[in-house]
């Protein structure tokens, strides 16, 4: 599994053996507010002031892309293929998921804006039809904070959302799963090594997510290091059936 989310081992079957196709996403989640940098409590920053970016640590243009070797296995390129003005804002469109061999199957639209110094990544609804007897579905999408750039190490960030995991045919009930997460600024300002490459100016992120399930609750920790000017440089992600471990082998930006 991604950054992108955790659904249920049920949904999961269905997910695997259908095409997907996206339509609009849910709302922001009121919890997902940029806080202020200059508050002193990382536990409960000013939700009202966006603040001011540091600088580009994920520059977003039409066909930047992003190539990974994630565990031994160079992935398609992560690449920006087109935006969308949602409430005023562009966001930019993915060819695929960051992590893209997902449960998605790197099918997911997903998207990344950013305001002040906050990178906000977005899922869409997703809609698997149905087929060879299988029902079809409906996941419900959302949107949740990757990266703060101008906040300091110890900052922490949370929100919660409810994903909905709807059946065509009215024989499955509907599943719901709460999901809620937490992101912190483990270090900044460092210079690291990837792929024989060294990036000044990297910051690192720690992301931990909850998923409140009638199975029992998932927890998914993850870890991403985001250098200025250039993206994501090497992100792992582990939950309780799989280990990520990329680091990024090739760019390209407008």
């Amino acid at each position: 599994m991604t950054f992108i989310n955790k659904i249920s081992a049920f949904a999961l079957l269905f997910v695997a053996i259908g095409t997907t196709s996206c339509s609009d996403v849910e709302p922001l989640d009121p919890a997902v507010i940029v806080p202020n940098p200059t508050n002193p409590n990382p536990t409960n920053p000013n939700p009202t002031n966006p603040g001011t970016s540091t600088g580009d640590y994920w520059p977003m243009a039409i066909n930047n892309s992003w190539t990974y070797n994630d565990t031994g296995v160079v992935q398609p390129p992560i690449k920006v293929v087109s935006t969308q003005i949602i409430d005023g804002e562009t966001y930019y469109i993915f060819n695929q998921a960051l992590g893209g061999g997902s449960a998605f199957g790197g099918n997911a639209t997903t998207s990344l804006k950013k305001s002040g110094g906050s990178y906000y990544y977005k899922l869409n609804d997703i809609t698997i039809p149905a087929a060879n007897g299988v029902p079809g579905i409906t996941i419900t999408g959302f949107e949740n904070i990757i990266l703060k750039d101008n906040v300091a190490v110890g900052t922490n960030w949370t929100g919660n959302y409810v994903q909905t995991i709807t059946y065509t045919g009215g024989q499955i009930p509907p599943m719901t799963t709460n999901i809620s997460y937490v992101g912190s600024i483990v270090e900044k300002d460092i210079t690291m090594t990837v792929a024989g490459e060294t990036y000044p100016n990297v910051i690192k992120v720690k992301m931990v997510q909850t998923s409140n399930s009638p199975e029992g609750d998932l927890i998914d920790t993850s870890y991403y290091w985001f250098a200025k000017n250039v993206g994501p440089i090497k992100y792992t992600i582990e939950d309780d059936t799989d280990l990520s471990n990329a680091d990024l082998i090739e760019y390209t930006l407008n």
